[in-house]
């Protein structure tokens, strides 16, 4: 390494000498800067080149003099620039963006930060930066066919050079700078704006023909006011206002008393009767030393605890455990540099902005940028929102930013970022960072939607509020905040970042409550996941004959409404069309007189007219919602028409999802799960629109997580400007005073918040002290009723919890109609029993549900309990899907090849299979590999040969015969379980009839059927001998019931067995079930 120096030593003297008057270059010096550049390419992990160079401080002393001298020298003027560039780089980006952990290496890293430091002294001298802007200025004024390679290169080079002087960190402790000086970063600022390139950046963003230098002139807009506050700029102006006075003197009085305060404390400690050196000993009462005598102590405390842990050493705290710091540092720069800056923002925003954002924007999209390009995209977003709102607010200088697109492109990206804070846990600070900044683009677009929202112009409040109405329409808009909120983590994300979410959401849910008011019915998307389930067809299906008595019951109610003639609704709370649907206009005129059709059936009078008023204004063209200015008759007979219309049922309607679900809930009991094998039921998320509940929304923040992040930054009341204190303080009372979940703030740390807030003397904090003394008494009301709540304090509540420590540990116990107790659970047995006997033309659990005592159970509840207690069998769980091998998929595809023409294809692969698989799995897999289109190609084929002899003997047989047989070979029969009613209805009307010897012929043929069953699973016939078996096979009810069980009709005199009921035969222990039932019902 001594070499290494030496060697670069000797290149460094070859650059030149410093003269009297003028830098004097040696002859080498190209040669030299060359060298040094190879050298910085070969630099290793240590950068111990790097390090030597800065050491040596070559920028000041050597580089910077040869670049004003020798400008002409263009050869030797792109040396330096390239020069400059590479020891000019950003230590984070020499790094990868990641600062060392290991103890030598974030040395190497501090010493790169403060040669970097020097590296931007160096750079206050204007003359360095004339002659970076005349350069620059003859690359722009040249003509567009003059721009070569070279010269947009060296362009590029230069405003990579500028970026990386104004990235350099400030290092405050050692400036020791106040607000209103300036600091070096200043000097910089001014040393460009004296030189006009500023000016030069300003052209380009404005320029059309600059295009390809906009990310650069971004960058180094955004690194130029890293520092200062958008809103503290646009009030920045040459006489004081007397409101910035009046701030001054506050913060100035408070620090003052702050430091009164302590010398006073100070005072106090040191100040007594005696000397400190003759301070005495002391004795703690109630405490023994070693011995039989009291501790003797030689210092007096009000906390004993404290005297035995002064000698302790606390214990430090992880590194990967810390709290992440707020990395950005905002200050007031001098008063000259602010002035200036403030009218570079104004002819930014009036010249450049829009196009600016615009173009970058499609980089962005297209993915043309550096991946770190969107965060100053985000920070200029922010920045001249906010400094347009507050300077003169003027939304056409920012249209390009107040679109519902940029909302999703911002929320699309900040998720993105929350992606990779959980799969890239190496870099979470830079994700938090980005996050960070899409959060704050976002709470600005809030901040200038609230001001379109309240302004008194009608042309902004309309497009502000139809942008919250779209907003507000989406979950995802919804509930991004709430999602943010419950993500935080102190250790991910920084202080700031917490209190730009509560702001912004405070912002939020103020539009939100204000926009539900005004606007009654406010119509939201919302998610449920529900199970896909058969849909019976009484659920759907309406029946004609009660249309009739419907109608006429409703007409003289509808026709009192209608005479209202002050029933108008507006259009858009209505919503018969959504302009923003994918759905077409003819399809949503069909749902809205679907919705009227659903409203007038659902006794929902009012509402009906209202939509059809709505619809008339939308589609005044068309006849079928009428014409304008119809009177109160022809109103009823619209309305007629579209009730006895058949327009099927509107998709995702709440009564018909209810309905259909309380029938399969009773189909379910009936019917044999063997039927659900043919599908897969899986959660689905389904989409529907309700009307939006303000304290539903509101409810959602009513957790241990959102309240804890709150109560966090509410420790540092003292700190946080008043606007924080009031966004935090309003959240906790919208959870805690209009939802009523007080309990959830019992917990000692907020209480000694709550010491602390008492103790303040601040008039801002006078919020805080009503809200205190709101929970205090909340809690002390609960204490005299519950004693345990002193232990609850010591936890974070959940709502169950606090519920229970409000109304007692009981109460949701006693509340409960689910309950069963022992005497419920024999009613329901009893009940069971009399339903077999007595066998009613009625599903058994709604016989039963009329018949219990206890009226206030739900269907639901009697059938969960019915399980419970095996009265009706248990649906299966589903097994867990286990996917198919390569090997397994190149078997099954053989195997289809083989038996697709076989009678049971099906079967014969299920058993030439190596590991076996449900049969629905199979099935999808065949069809997901394309070798079948339809599940129907795999149902059992009938032999040609018996296909023919059952086709003589239908020829021979009654016209009526013949068409259900045909039928029933081109469609497959219901099989019901052995245990179903159906089949039990369907044996009790045997019996009664005196059929039980053709009852017991069955039974026998059954179990040889069982038991005599082939692998090729073949039709097996039944045949009658006898004339009591023969006539029973002939009587209508004896082949309703061997229907029921899986038999053929009798052709002939032999019955067809089909394998269904066989397999379940064998799986029930052949045929012993059946045969206890047939024997309890003969005896």
């Amino acid at each position: 390494m001594a070499l290494v120096h030496a060697e670069l030593t000797a290149t460094c003297n070859s650059l030149g000498y410093a003269g009297p008057d003028k830098y004097c270059i040696d002859p080498q010096c190209s040669e030299a800067v060359r060298d040094l550049i190879k050298f910085l390419r070969r630099d290793g992990d240590d950068h111990e080149i790097r390090r030597h160079l800065g050491a040596a401080n070559i920028v000041e002393t050597d580089l910077l003099p040869i670049l004003v001298e020798y400008s002409n020298n263009l050869d030797l003027f792109d040396l330096i620039i390239r020069l400059l560039v590479n020891l000019t780089t950003p230590a984070l980006l020499i790094y990868n963006e990641q600062p060392p952990t290991d103890k030598t290496q974030s040395q190497y890293y501090l010493q790169i930060i403060l040669h970097l430091q020097k590296y931007k002294r160096a750079f206050t001298d204007i003359n360095v930066w004339n002659v970076i802007v005349n350069k620059l200025a003859e690359v722009i004024q040249a003509e567009y066919h003059e721009k070569g390679e070279e010269k947009v290169l060296s362009t590029v080079r230069l405003l990579i050079l500028v970026r990386n002087i104004l990235h350099v960190p400030a290092d405050n402790d050692a400036e020791c700078r106040p607000d209103n000086d300036a600091n070096l970063h200043d000097q910089v600022l001014w040393a460009m704006h004296q030189s006009q390139l500023i000016d030069i950046i300003m052209y380009i963003a404005c320029s059309v023909n600059e295009e390809r230098y906009y990310l650069h002139a971004l960058e180094i807009i955004s690194l130029m006011l890293r520092d200062q506050k958008a809103a503290e700029l646009a009030n920045a102006s040459v006489n004081r206002s007397e409101t910035e006075k009046q701030r001054d003197e506050h913060e100035l009085k408070i620090v003052l008393d702050k430091e009164r305060k302590e010398k006073m404390d100070k005072l106090k400690k040191y100040s007594g009767s005696r000397h400190s050196k003759f301070g005495g000993r002391f004795i703690v009462s109630g405490m023994k030393s070693i011995g039989e005598n009291e501790m003797v102590v030689s210092s007096m405390t009000s906390n004993i605890n404290k005297a035995f842990d002064r000698y302790k050493k606390p214990l430090k705290t992880p590194r990967n455990r810390l709290p992440l710091r707020d990395a950005g540092i905002e200050r007031k720069s001098a008063f000259s540099v602010r002035l200036f800056l403030k009218e570079f923002c104004v002819e930014f925003l009036h010249g450049a902005y829009n196009m600016l954002m615009k173009h970058v924007r499609e980089i962005l999209v297209r993915s043309k940028g550096q991946p770190n390009d969107e965060s100053y995209y985000f920070w200029a977003m922010q920045f001249f929102m906010e400094f347009n709102r507050t300077y003169r607010f003027e939304i056409k200088l920012v249209s390009e930013t107040m679109d519902l697109s940029i909302f999703h492109f911002v929320q699309e990206r900040i998720e993105e970022s929350r992606e990779k804070l959980i799969t890239d846990k190496k870099k979470i600070p830079i994700w938090s960072k980005r996050m960070h900044l899409g959060l704050k683009a976002y709470k600005e677009l809030m901040e200038t939607l609230l001001v379109m929202y309240q302004s008194k112009n009608p042309t902004l409040e309309s497009s502000a509020r139809t942008i919250l109405t779209n907003l507000f329409y989406m979950v995802e808009y919804r509930d991004l905040l709430l999602g943010l909120l419950n993500l935080y983590d102190e250790v991910k994300f920084s202080r700031m970042y917490l209190k730009d979410v509560i702001e912004t959401n405070h912002v939020f849910m103020k539009l939100l409550e204000h926009l539900g008011k005004k606007q009654r019915n406010l119509i939201v998307q919302c998610k449920s996941r529900k199970k896909p389930s058969k849909k019976s067809k009484t659920a759907t299906k309406i029946i004609p004959e009660n249309n009739n008595s419907m109608w006429d019951n409703f007409s003289p109610d509808l026709k009192e409404i209608i005479q209202i003639r002050e029933l108008v609704v507006n259009v858009v709370e209505a919503r018969p069309y959504d302009p923003i649907s994918e759905v077409s206009m003819e399809d949503q005129k069909v749902e809205a007189m679907q919705r009227i059709q659903m409203h007038i059936r659902n006794k929902r009078l009012e509402e009906s007219v209202q939509l059809l008023r709505a619809s008339r204004e939308v589609w005044p063209e068309d006849g079928y919602f009428g014409k304008p200015g119809l009177n109160s008759d022809e109103e009823i007979d619209i309305l007629k028409q579209i009730f006895f219309a058949d327009l099927g049922t509107p998709t995702g309607y709440d009564e018909k999802i209810t309905e259909s679900n309380d029938l399969n809930d009773t189909e379910n009991i009936n019917i044999g799960d063997e039927e659900e094998d043919y599908e897969e039921e899986s959660s689905q998320i389904n989409t529907e629109e309700t009307n939006f509940e303000f304290l539903d929304f509101v409810k959602k923040f009513a957790k241990p997580k959102v309240l804890q992040s709150c109560c966090q930054l509410l420790k540092e009341f003292e700190s946080n400007s008043t606007y924080t204190n009031h966004a935090i303080v309003k959240l906790l009372h919208r959870i805690t005073y209009d939802c009523k979940y007080s309990a959830l703030m019992f917990q000692a740390s907020v209480f000694r918040v709550f010491q602390k807030i008492f103790s303040s003397k601040n008039p801002s904090h006078k919020e805080l002290k009503h809200f205190a003394i709101f929970i205090m008494r909340k809690f002390t009301e609960v204490a005299k009723k519950n004693k345990k709540v002193f232990i609850e304090i010591l936890f974070w509540k959940d709502l169950k919890v606090a519920y229970e420590i409000e109304e007692g540990y009981d109460a949701d116990q006693k509340n409960k109609t689910t309950n069963w107790n022992e005497e419920q659970e024999d009613e329901l047995h009893r009940l069971h029993q009399e339903y077999l006997r007595d066998m009613p033309n009625e599903d058994e659990v709604a016989w039963i549900c009329k018949n219990i005592i206890r009226q206030d159970r739900s269907k639901i509840s009697i059938i969960k309990k019915l399980k419970q207690l095996e009265i009706i069998p248990i649906k299966k769980a589903k097994k867990k899907i286990r996917e198919f091998s390569e090997a397994e998929i190149v078997q099954i595809t053989q195997l289809f090849h083989e038996f697709k023409d076989a009678t049971y294809p099906m079967h014969s692969i299920m058993n030439k299979l190596d590991v076996k698989h449900p049969r629905n799995h199979i099935i999808d897999k065949i069809l997901e590999l394309g070798l079948i289109t339809d599940r129907q190609e795999l149902i059992k084929r009938k032999p040609k040969n018996s296909n023919k002899s059952i086709k003589n003997q239908y020829e021979s047989s009654d016209e009526s015969h013949d068409d259900y047989d045909s039928n029933d070979d081109d469609t497959e029969p219901t099989y019901h379980s052995l245990t179903s009613i159906y089949v039990l209805n369907a044996i009790k009307k045997i019996i009664n009839k005196d059929m039980k010897t053709a009852l017991h012929w069955l039974v026998e043929s059954l179990d040889e059927a069982a038991d005599d069953l082939d692998v090729d699973e073949s039709d097996i016939p039944l045949l009658p001998l006898s004339d009591e078996c023969m006539t029973a096979v002939n009587d209508i009810d004896f082949q309703e019931m061997m229907q029921i069980l899986g038999l053929h009709r009798p052709s002939s005199i032999q019955v067809t067995q089909k394998n269904p009921i066989i397999y379940e035969w064998s799986k029930t222990n052949k045929n012993l079930y059946l045969k206890g039932n047939l024997l309890a019902y003969t005896w």
